[in-house]
């Protein structure tokens, strides 16, 4: 039984096996098998000069850059996404006059948003804690739509539940009130 690689090893070797290639066409003009230690040995580590610490800072500096615009986009969207989300609920609170309309539309908001991020999170670590050998794309596409009915399943549920204890809360304040009245 075959197992399968993960990406990064299997992308590691195919840069390998090209690399070697290229080698061998620049050296040689002809292609040879070559070993990692033909590698190795045709690079000099002990040969770093100021270039190579340039170069390194200059990688570091640009992977920190990308971070940083990856982190931005990300609470930007983040932002975005959560204004559309309560915006959407009070305008579903005016439009109907109820609050409790806008409020019922926002949990089910809210369940489905976690859900679907709860159904790709789990469907990402079952992945890799498993080593289980699904293809990407059904795999968070179906675990995102369970998540996605999961946390609509909860908010509905949440809804009723909140409904309930409101109309049990507002029940006990009409009684409270017709005893200090009575």
């Amino acid at each position: 039984m075959k197992t399968e690689e993960s990406w990064p090893l299997w992308l590691w070797r195919c840069l390998l096996l090209l690399g070697l290639v290229l080698l061998s066409r620049g050296l040689g003009g002809e292609v040879t098998t070559a070993t990692i230690d033909d590698v190795e040995s045709a690079i000099d580590v002990g040969d770093t000069g100021p270039m190579a610490i340039v170069m390194g800072v200059m990688m570091l500096v640009a992977v920190g850059v990308g971070a940083m615009l990856t982190l931005m986009a990300g609470g930007i969207a983040a932002s975005i996404l959560a204004i559309g989300v309560f915006s959407s609920s009070v305008i579903v609170g005016f439009l109907r006059r109820s609050p409790t309309l806008g409020l019922k539309a926002l949990f089910l908001q809210l369940g489905a948003l976690s859900g679907c991020g709860c159904g790709l999170l789990s469907a990402l670590l079952a992945v890799g804690f498993f080593e289980l050998a699904w293809k990407p794309a059904p795999t968070f596409l179906v675990s995102g739509f369970g998540g996605l009915l999961l946390g609509l399943l909860i908010g509905h549920v949440f809804n009723l539940a909140w409904s309930r204890l409101a109309q049990f809360v507002i029940k006990i304040g009409c009684q409270l009130r017709q005893r200090i009245k009575g």
